[in-house]
């Protein structure tokens, strides 16, 4: 089975596939969330799987629009609870670390982390982007905040976890195909 969603591997939505659908299940990425509609209305992949609203930050309008503009029909939901890891590359110290890249959100979700130690974040478009930047860049001195996937996809180390402020963090998603194939 093809699942679409937004975003580069190791994100949180495919995290959210995985939970939901199992490890077997072959996640697509896209750039962008009209992609993945694209995607699912021409029958590229069965489904596509979207972050819909966080308990922090709220509704995503955008993916609320699109489901709204689309000719698709939601078939389930499931709850992600989000936890943001600072993944670095092999052999960095945390004494060494300057800057962290990750999603705007992620950021401000780990924003008295971040001050405690004194780096300088820096917005990038999306966590596992940031996590997989990161890894080609093979910096010593730069981190990003991004789901334990990521350390898995690309190489990185765990050098901190769940380094969020709120510990009750979750993403509710739905997953959706075009109207005309409803499963039974």
């Amino acid at each position: 089975m093809r699942v679409a969603f937004q975003g580069v591997a190791g994100a949180n939505s495919e995290v959210g596939i995985r939970q939901h659908y199992g490890a077997d299940v072959e996640a697509v990425g896209f750039a962008f969330s009209e992609q993945v509609f694209d995607a699912v209305e021409q029958g590229l992949v069965e489904c596509g799987f979207i972050p819909v609203e966080n308990t922090i930050a709220g509704n995503v309008a955008i993916n609320m629009d699109l489901l709204l503009r689309h000719d698709v029909s939601i078939i389930a939901e499931d709850y992600v609870k989000i936890q943001h890891h600072l993944l670095v590359n092999p052999d960095t110290r945390m004494a060494d670390i300057q800057r962290v890249y990750s999603h705007p959100v992620a950021l401000e979700q780990c924003r008295p982390f971040l001050q405690t130690m004194g780096w300088i974040p820096v917005p990038d478009f999306d966590t596992a982007g940031a996590a997989r930047a990161l890894a080609e860049r093979q910096s010593t001195t730069e981190a990003a905040i991004a789901p334990v996937l990521c350390a898995e996809y690309y190489g990185l180390e765990i050098l901190s976890d769940r380094i969020q402020e709120k510990k009750q963090n979750i993403t509710r998603f739905v997953s959706f195909v075009r109207s005309d194939r409803i499963p039974e």
